[in-house]
């Protein structure tokens, strides 16, 4: 019987750790906080008033903390979303509509570059609470997979476009896509240009660099019948007015900037890029594809010259 009471003793004077960890300054990555109790470098919108993340310093908490409502899970979700889409769209595509070796490298370039963006972005909105150099980092990949997509989104459009025409006009559209994306890339990573008062630059950056795709198509367009080949074209006019859409909504934090506080969670302007970026996407296939189909199915071969 004394055992019993020492032991019951012993148990009431046990003390209680999980009130004294919160104490010791353990975050937890369902807790969210405002706007004012973030460390500047995540206090990158003004306009989206509570519901952040702190630092977590910790990558299992940064993933954890995907799986609770806070500014960024909706960022993190829809282009992790997109990342699995693309990985179905591309093995169904490889494996069921491409003819020959040229048609799936192409399309597969252009899969790759989307997948990698979406990717980069879902790591980044992830991790960006994790520490300062981590959110630096990830930043930097954040904006050249968009770079990288942009480019990529060239390989099916010039390789059909020109099917029948010379190995070098296709070399010089794709290196020159190439050569303004490496030029784009510089921009957008360099330390200088990574503060919140250069989003319009990179914005104006991304836009630029899409419409130097106007080049290869107005030249196709205009050194072709210009019907039926139009009707394709304009599925990437779609997908540029998609893309430079979400690029001037995230630029200037539109509809969180007229309310601000009401958008925190939900429908806020980076969530409404994804979207663009994932339906531009989705656009940017169904054209090319369609090119495709009536390149190798419909002309079956490439006239004389």
């Amino acid at each position: 019987m004394n055992i019993s009471l020492q032991r019951k003793k012993g148990s009431q004077s046990l003390p209680d750790l999980s009130k004294a960890l919160p104490e010791k300054g353990l975050k937890r990555s369902d807790s969210t906080v405002k706007l004012d109790a973030l460390p500047e470098f995540l206090a990158d919108n003004e306009f989206l008033l509570d519901g952040h993340r702190p630092e977590l310093n910790s990558i299992p908490e940064c993933v954890k903390s995907a799986f609770f409502l806070h500014t960024e899970t909706c960022n993190i979700w829809t282009h992790f979303a997109g990342c699995v889409g693309v990985v179905i769209l591309a093995i169904h595509y490889l494996l069921t509509e491409s003819q020959n070796w040229h048609q799936s490298l192409s399309f597969a370039v252009f899969f790759a570059g989307a997948f990698i963006c979406m990717g980069c972005s879902t790591v980044y909105h992830t991790l960006i609470c994790h520490s300062e150099p981590y959110a630096r980092f990830w930043a930097k990949m954040d904006y050249c997979g968009i770079v990288v997509l942009i480019v990529a989104s060239f390989a099916p459009w010039v390789h059909f476009g020109f099917y029948c025409d010379s190995s070098n006009l296709k070399l010089f559209y794709l290196g020159s896509a190439f050569l303004c994306g490496m030029a784009a890339m510089f921009v957008v990573a360099a330390d200088r240009f990574r503060g919140g008062e250069y989003r319009v630059l990179r914005a104006v950056v991304f836009i630029v660099l899409g419409l130097t795709g106007l080049g290869p198509g107005l030249h196709y367009i205009f050194s072709h019948d210009m019907w039926p080949h139009f009707y394709f074209y304009s599925w990437l006019i779609i997908m540029a007015v998609l893309y430079i859409s979400g690029g001037i909504i995230y630029a200037v934090r539109i509809p969180e900037r007229l309310w601000p506080g009401k958008f925190d969670i939900w429908c806020q302007s980076h969530q409404i890029l994804h979207i663009c970026v994932m339906l531009g996407v989705l656009t940017c296939y169904h054209g090319a594809s369609k090119l495709a189909h009536y390149r190798i199915e419909v002309l079956n071969e490439c006239p004389d010259i």
